[in-house]
């Protein structure tokens, strides 16, 4: 049964427009995000498991709201750095609720323990909260790198999403490479007698090609709120994941978008995997755009194609 956002989350915490907690700050001063993070508010929310509280960061829209977009962050990723996109993208008329999954950053549970069923379980609360906060406009999620993998998941598992957009996509029986073909029997055999082992995420991923600007891959390296090691059970969990309904069956209209330089997640793995899906789907590619560079170093150009994917396909905005 698909999950809902009918029923808000209780908000066990808020913050006020523009205040940082001591735990952002090295990450905020890192990156540059201070003016970002002065049009920001944050909350806590209690999972509908009630087992983990998570943390959203809130960029309420600039002028009419057009309606709400949850953002998932990649491998080891966080909201906060996706912060400037998320702030450019509340600039154009849509309330961004970024979302650390459980396990990372700073939302609770378990480093790094998490599975993709918790994932979805977890986008459901934030866009609930989207919803429930922003009288009840029509939410789309948004997911980077891993998180679109996350978000193509939520669209298939959760009831009452307008769209969804995927800035990379993954089929969990489709390896991207052949590190990717080696890691998956080491996960599922070690979730079987050693779930909690700790795994650096390193060697999941080629760290070396997530952004083309040397500076701008040391600072991603040097970030405080990465998490950079994963248990067992979650990469396994990424492997097997198999929900009632093939992920291949899209359940909302689909924006996948890549960068045609992009050595991270490349394009033609990328593009195999968006001829596989079957429904309503929309494939650009960012020229010259590396991994990280679709949200930074090309931060306007995916920005316009995000803006204008939305304007086109969510039911208010495309109503005006």
């Amino acid at each position: 049964m698909k999950l809902s956002i009918a029923t808000p989350p209780t908000v066990l915490s808020t913050t006020a427009t523009g205040e940082v907690a001591p735990i952002e700050a090295a990450t905020i001063a890192l990156f540059g995000w201070e003016e970002a993070a002065a049009a920001r508010d944050t909350a806590r929310l209690q999972s509908r498991g009630g087992d983990v509280e998570l943390h959203v960061d809130v960029y309420p829209a600039q002028g009419e709201a057009r309606g709400s977009v949850v953002f998932i962050g990649g491998l080891s990723n966080h909201a906060l750095g996706s912060a400037d996109f998320e702030f450019e993208l509340s600039k154009v008329g849509w309330n961004v609720v970024g979302l650390d999954l459980r396990g990372h950053a700073r939302s609770g549970g378990a480093r790094g323990d998490f599975t993709i069923a918790q994932t979805v379980s977890d986008i459901a609360d934030a866009a609930a909260y989207a919803r429930d906060r922003f009288a009840n406009l029509p939410v789309a999620v948004m997911g980077s790198s891993l998180g679109g993998f996350y978000a193509l998941c939520a669209a298939n598992g959760i009831e009452g999403l307008a769209v969804a957009v995927s800035h990379w996509v993954f089929l969990p029986n489709e390896p991207m490479s052949k590190q990717d073909a080696r890691m998956r029997p080491v996960a599922l055999a070690l979730d079987k007698f050693l779930p909690k082992m700790r795994l650096p995420t390193r060697q999941v991923a080629d760290w070396s090609a997530v952004a083309e600007d040397p500076e701008l891959r040391q600072k991603c390296f040097d970030d405080p709120l990465m998490t950079w090691k994963y248990t067992a059970r979650s990469l396994a969990s990424g492997f097997r994941y198999a929900p009632a309904t093939p992920l291949t069956e899209l359940q909302v209209p689909q924006l996948v978008v890549i960068g045609d330089s992009d050595k991270m997640t490349p394009m033609p793995y990328t593009r195999k995997i968006y001829d596989m899906l079957r429904g309503d789907k929309e494939w650009i590619t960012i020229p010259g755009a590396g991994h990280m560079g679709g949200l930074v170093e090309h931060q306007d150009e995916m920005l316009a194609v995000v803006d204008g994917y939305l304007g086109r396909r969510m039911p208010v905005a495309a109503a005006h």
